[in-house]
């Protein structure tokens, strides 16, 4: 203590080194209630002074010493969801409505308790300027009836009607056959289910009510037979499975099973590929991987090999890699009996693979998969020419060597670029029997991934746009999106933000006149739309979660101009239902483009319009452009607006994969690309929501915030929000006077702090303002003990009167009797105690005891000579020490004058 004291009158001495000094000798915020008062305030003004600008660097005893519960909360992170109880009483029901609620509470979202409380605090929080949210969550469910609006012309007969609601009940199936795409994004990673409970899957209701004759249409069971909706059923439990948690770590193998149905059926398979794409399907056993593929059920079988595969992505694994042959002929040896594999199945195989040796650049893979881009799968029945087949394995080959093109390591011998190039580019002017187009997508996948933001101009200028009309003719239209699309990518530096970007790389021999000025369809122009549908989509991930201003609006604009196109007529019926169908792909690419950018935002400029879409409901809608207006929805506002997506160049392929740009027309669509993979955004999707919540009570709190960007940048938002990529971050701090600031470091790599806020994202606060019963003086205390009062000493006209009758306190000051008794927030604890301490060295100077009394107010004196100053000092003023040196002149006067 004395070398403490010692180094405290050194000329250099600052706060810092004192508080240095303080914890190497191991002292205790407890440990200071034994010393006297000369050792004991000079300690805690220190540690006052310190309290409200400790950096990131702090460790756990600098937090304890200062009481920075917030801090240390920060440190230690949230061990377990906060706990919300509702007030509000339950008022009876009559047993009629309690039955009619039944159905219509069945899992219908986040809003009636099937997600957890502290999410939606987080996300009232994000968005308590409006009820978008709510208007999403209420739009995106499923297991409610829809209403239309349908009004019955006066000459119209009964039959002409019926086939009128018909037809309507049709359309708006269809859009409830997608609206589990939507909300797989907007719920995800949201649950945390118990281990004892079977998983609650939202029911698909595809009942219509007509507005405004009120007719309902009721579901035929002839509809609802498994062949007719077993993607459906698939796509809904995918989300289902989306919903729980990533970072729940107790689903274990025998949870997954004990949700099994009796018979497997498409609803639990797609729930098992969800569980895989969150990566909790490492915790089955063989067994149960037996039990579940040996019935050779097609759905179940898809969800699983590709589900495991996304849970180990880049292991390896040895195991599965039997596993994933089995299904796959390619890869199993010469001379193997057939086993009767569907070709949907090994297409799965193959994109597992591909997740499985994921950025391995595996020679014998591969190969493999380059043989195959160019190959049909091999069946019992037939070879089949599958264009989806060829896809999945050119997507696994660029996965496995995702960004490598220009180190291809082992693969010089085989000319793997070369006959990827040759396989994208390559016309025929003559009909063939077999499919001559079904490797084009396959190659310009491969060589997208493995060139991805290379910027090599080499195979970019390959497989861009020929610039005469005579080699267009020999590409189709959707040929020509997919080269746009990979050529962009690939030249990832180039790609702009703004329209003239987009008229720059359209050749001029297609722009036969601005979009804005084309009045009627034309099947001509298809390849102009495609064109610039390729650049959109570009655009939106190269710009993906920015927020970028001039790109949303740039893609606005365009999703503006299609919606219009799509609603002009054509010159001959057959050429303006190619035209429309076209268009309104192209309108599908772009909304999911401009979802990209905004993913996690809630832009209103962007809801508004797709909800203006999901209003459409006609027979000319696709089921593909219903899929990508709710997927959209369901992005724009990703995870309850707590996730973002990723720019990586895993995450850019995987969202292209997600996106890929040609949209099936019908439920059933799955021979050109397999609709299991339009859930891989899953695989881009990242946690980047800034959450600060109050240390006392753990609810999130909305508070200002400042991040300084390593490029200088200073952003000031207010949380919760969305942050930029964390890697791009310098600091983090708070910046509310109701709180004790928080600054967090990210460059410090050796904080604690910095790296517990990177796994967690949390900032705990500690109010200044608290009110705590154990935070009373000891005069308080006494005082309540005395009275009896168990319910604390009010400040009161009578308590005020009987203060005035102390003798100890009539030197006090009305606002420090009110801190005696009050119990209204204060400060905080030191000034609570700031009174105690004032009488105490008031009686001491009054009459001191003993030496020890004269040697503790000299220690005081000599601190408050050299350290405190009326604007640093944060227990005793200045004109309380001159009052307390006063009294002590007075009795020594006293004294000496008997």
């Amino acid at each position: 203590m004395i070398d403490l004291f010692s180094s405290m009158n050194e000329p250099e001495a600052t706060v810092s080194s004192v508080l240095k000094h303080i914890l190497e000798l191991g002292l205790r915020h407890s440990d200071l209630d034994s010393y006297p008062e000369g050792v004991r305030i000079p300690i805690l003004e220190i540690i006052a002074c310190l309290k409200d600008d400790i950096n990131s660097q702090g460790d756990v005893n600098t937090f304890m010493l200062l009481q920075r519960n917030d801090l240390l909360s920060t440190l230690n992170g949230l061990e377990k969801p906060v706990s919300y109880h509702s007030t509000k009483e339950t008022q009876p029901q009559e047993i009629k409505t309690i039955t009619q609620n039944v159905g219509e509470h069945e899992g219908i979202g986040a809003w009636d308790g099937q997600s957890e409380a502290d999410r939606i605090a987080i996300s009232r929080l994000i968005f308590s300027e409006d009820k978008r949210f709510y208007e999403v969550s209420k739009l995106l469910q499923s297991s409610r009836g829809h209403t239309a609006t349908l009004v019955q012309p006066p000459d119209s007969n009964e039959n002409d009607w019926l086939a009128k609601q018909q037809a309507l009940f049709k359309a708006t199936a269809l859009r409830t056959y997608a609206i589990p795409f939507g909300r797989a994004a907007l719920f995800y990673s949201s649950r945390r289910p118990l281990a004892t409970e079977k998983y609650l899957i939202p029911r698909l209701n595809f009942n219509v009510v007509i507005r405004p004759s009120n007719v309902t249409i009721l579901t035929p069971k002839s509809f609802l037979q498994e062949e007719n909706l077993a993607w459906a059923h698939f796509h809904n439990g995918v989300s289902a499975g989306l919903s729980i948690s990533t970072e729940y770590n107790h689903i274990s193998g025998s949870w997954i099973v004990f949700n099994r149905p009796p018979s497997l059926n498409s609803q639990h398979a797609g729930f098992l590929l969800g569980l895989g794409l969150n990566g909790h399907l490492t915790k089955l056993k063989e067994w149960h991987i037996y039990n579940y593929l040996g019935p050779k059920h097609i759905p179940t079988s898809i969800a699983l090999l590709i589900g495991m595969a996304a849970s180990q992505m880049g292991s390896c694994d040895i195991k599965l890699t039997k596993v994933l042959s089995v299904h796959v002929a390619a890869l199993l040896p010469m001379g193997s009996s057939d086993l009767n594999v569907s070709t949907l199945v090994q297409s799965s195989g193959l994109i597992g693979v591909g997740l499985l040796y994921c950025n391995s650049q595996h020679r014998r893979m591969s190969e493999i998969l380059l043989s195959e881009v160019d190959t049909s799968a091999i069946t019992q029945q037939s070879v089949e020419k599958d264009e989806g087949y060829c896809l999945a394995a050119g997507i696994s080959l660029g996965f496995i060597n995702i960004g490598k093109g220009n180190d291809l390591k082992g693969l010089s011998d085989v000319q793997a670029v070369e006959r990827l190039l040759e396989m994208a580019v390559k016309t025929s002017d003559i009909q063939r029997t077999q499919n001559f187009d079904r490797s084009v997508p396959g190659a310009l996948m491969a060589l997208l991934f493995m060139f991805l933001k290379t910027n090599n101009k080499s195979v970019a200028e390959k497989i861009s746009i020929p610039e005469t009309e005579q080699r267009l003719t020999y590409i189709r239209p959707d040929f020509i999106l997919l080269r746009t699309l990979t050529k962009s990518l690939i030249l990832w530096d180039s790609i702009g933000q703004d329209k003239n970007w987009v008229d720059s790389a359209i050749p001029k021999i297609l722009v036969k006149s601005n979009l804005e000025d084309i009045s009627h369809l034309d099947g001509d122009q298809m390849v102009y739309y495609n064109m610039i549908a390729g650049l959109c989509l570009a655009m939106g991930l190269k710009y993906v979660s920015t927020a970028d201003t001039q790109a949303k609006e740039t893609l606005i604009w365009y999703f503006d101009q299609f919606i219009r196109l799509s609603g002009l007529s054509a010159h001959s019926k057959h050429d303006g239902l190619v035209t429309r169908q076209c268009l309104m792909n192209c309108q599908g690419v772009v909304s999911l483009a401009l979802a990209s950018v905004m993913a996690g935002t809630g832009d209103l400029d962007v809801l508004r319009r797709l909800r203006r879409q999901y209003g459409r409901v006609s027979k000319e809608v696709t089921f593909g452009s219903n899929m990508a207006n709710e997927m959209a929805m369901g992005l724009l506002f990703l995870g309850g607006g707590q996730y973002s997506l990723s720019n990586s160049n895993l995450a850019i392929a995987c969202l292209v994969v997600s996106f890929y740009p040609l949209l099936p027309t019908h439920l059933v669509d799955s021979r050109s690309h397999l609709q299991a993979l339009r859930h891989f955004w899953v695989l881009a999707a990242e946690p980047r929501c800034l959450v600060v919540r109050n240390d006392t009570s753990k609810a999130p709190v909305s508070i200002d915030v400042v991040i300084r960007l390593k490029n200088h940048q200073i952003v000031h938002r207010k949380a919760p929000c969305l942050l930029p990529p964390l890697d791009e971050i310098m600091a983090i701090s708070t910046n509310n006077s109701k709180y004790f600031q928080v600054n967090i470091d990210l460059t410090d790599e050796n904080s604690p702090l910095a790296k517990a806020f990177i796994n967690s994202r949390t900032l705990f606060v500690r109010d200044k303002m608290v009110t705590n019963s154990g935070n009373s003086s000891n005069f308080s205390a006494t005082l309540e003990a005395l009275i009896g009062n168990p319910h604390g000493v009010k400040a009161s006209k009578g308590m005020n009167q009987l203060l005035s009758n102390l003798s100890s306190v009539s030197t006090l000051d009305k606002l420090q009797k009110n801190v005696l008794v009050s119990t209204e927030p204060i400060d905080d604890k030191l000034r609570s105690t700031a009174v105690d301490l004032k009488l105490t060295l008031e009686s001491m100077a009054k009459s001191p005891l003993s030496v020890d009394d004269l040697w503790n107010l000299r220690l005081l004196f000599a601190f408050d000579d050299k350290w405190a100053g009326d604007s640093d000092v944060k227990i005793l003023s200045k004109s309380v020490i001159d009052d307390v040196k006063l009294l002590l002149w007075k009795t020594r006067e006293a004294i000496s004058t008997k």
